[in-house]
């Protein structure tokens, strides 16, 4: 159908119904195309205006065969497929970027924002047909091209500026088909007017299609592409609108996933963290209770008494003797902490002494403050001689001051 609308628009001509048959076949229009009559196009000019306006039809409808997806800005990249997982940018290319001077990398930003915005399904995905199409990526790319051509950031950007498909083609496959290039042009200046005329040449056509074309053919179909271009503008602009739309909503989607997945980290971690505390603490307190039963504690033959067994307050005696820190508890103050300090530091903390009148045993129920005997095992505390006593004296579990006095008390040996 192609082939007759053409022919019959651009030759004025009548379609071939050679035997009666329906048009459109080339086998047809061998068989008929160059004969006279009322079976041809015609005679004179005729005959070659048709040829060529099918010629024109053939590579129009060749260039359809590349599929809308693909001419339309990418969205050959595919639809809203199943998403790949974002991984890292690739650490040579980002080394790439951070060798480059200012004025490439801006350049090659700008390249990587006008291929986004030519191929926005494939800048969503970060992928092109298996090709990373991560920015830093194409940005890379775009600077790996530059330095294959010999060219300025800035110029190579100006060559590409209307079609960035080269963009999404794999850096090892450039040099084969730059040298394919330059094997078929007279200079280098050549292969670059070529480029800067028909910049998706060296993405859509391979090596071996450019040696066996040659420059003019491949010059021919980029001007017919160009008019294809023209033609098919407004399909082109529908389906670049739905294109954007998709990207969209594969950002979104990617978004979202990457709050979902940031979200599953943070509750692992928050799993992680409560058994590392929970169980911690459970270890913590069996190791407590084995060391408390079988030693009396873990320092010393002493229980770790939290905040009592480090405030200067509870290790220092007062005037009579009489620490504040239980018989029970660690004086990890008196021995690890002061012998740290200086003697002006050790001074100014017997300004922390308690005084005589501080004991504090409770009140009985009538209101009264009940007197502290530290011969009991509730107000035993600490004395002067006992602090003065080297810690691994601990060690043999012997008793304080006041638990002797207790056990004294108990035996009758005092009143």
């Amino acid at each position: 159908r192609a082939l007759a609308a053409v022919e019959m628009a651009v030759a004025g001509a009548r379609p071939l119904r050679p035997s009666g048959r329906r048009p459109g076949s080339a086998a047809r229009l061998s068989r008929a195309g160059w004969r006279g009559g009322s079976g041809g196009f015609g005679s004179g000019g005729a005959a070659w205006r048709g040829l060529l306006a099918c010629g024109l039809a053939f590579v129009l409808c060749r260039r359809c065969s590349l599929g809308l997806g693909a001419a339309f800005a990418g969205a050959g990249a595919g639809g809203v497929r199943a998403l790949k997982p974002l991984g890292p940018e690739s650490t040579a290319m980002a080394a790439q970027l951070a060798a480059s001077s200012a004025a490439d990398v801006g350049a090659a930003e700008e390249a990587y924002q006008i291929w986004r915005d030519q191929f926005p399904l494939a800048a969503a995905r970060r992928d092109y047909y298996g090709v990373p199409c991560g920015p830093a990526d194409v940005q890379a790319r775009f600077l790996g091209l530059t330095g294959q051509l010999g060219l300025p950031a800035a110029e190579a950007l100006e060559m590409f500026r209307k079609d960035m498909w080269v963009l999404g083609e794999p850096e090892e496959k450039l040099p084969e088909k730059l040298e394919a290039l330059r094997s078929l042009a007279a200079s280098e200046e050549e292969v670059l007017d070529f480029l800067r005329a028909a910049p998706r040449a060296i993405a859509t056509t391979s090596a071996k299609e450019m040696r066996d074309r040659g420059l003019d053919n491949m010059r021919l179909r980029a001007s017919v592409g160009d008019i294809y271009e023209t033609i098919t503008l407004p399909l082109r602009l529908v389906v670049m609108q739905s294109t954007r739309s998709a990207a969209a909503e594969i950002e979104e989607q990617i978004a979202k996933a990457a709050v979902a997945n940031s979200a599953k980290k943070r509750e692992g971690t928050y799993e992680v963290l409560t058994v590392l505390l929970f169980g911690g603490l459970a270890g913590s307190l069996v190791w407590l209770t084995y060391m408390d039963a079988t030693y009396g504690g873990p320092i010393h033959g002493k229980g770790v008494c939290i905040p009592a067994s480090i405030i200067p307050s509870y290790n220092i005696p007062d005037d009579e003797g009489n620490a504040r820190l239980p018989c029970t508890c660690a004086p990890v103050y008196k021995w690890y902490i002061e012998p740290q300090l200086t003697v002006e530091q050790k001074e100014d903390m017997l300004n922390s002494r308690p005084q005589v009148g501080s004991k504090n045993c409770g009140r009985l129920i009538g209101g009264e403050k009940k007197a502290c005997d530290p011969r009991t095992v509730g107000a035993c505390v600490w004395t002067a001689e006992d602090l003065a006593k080297d810690p691994e004296a601990w060690d043999r579990r012997e008793p304080t001051f006041w638990e002797r006095e207790r056990l004294k008390l108990g035996s009758g040996g005092g009143t």
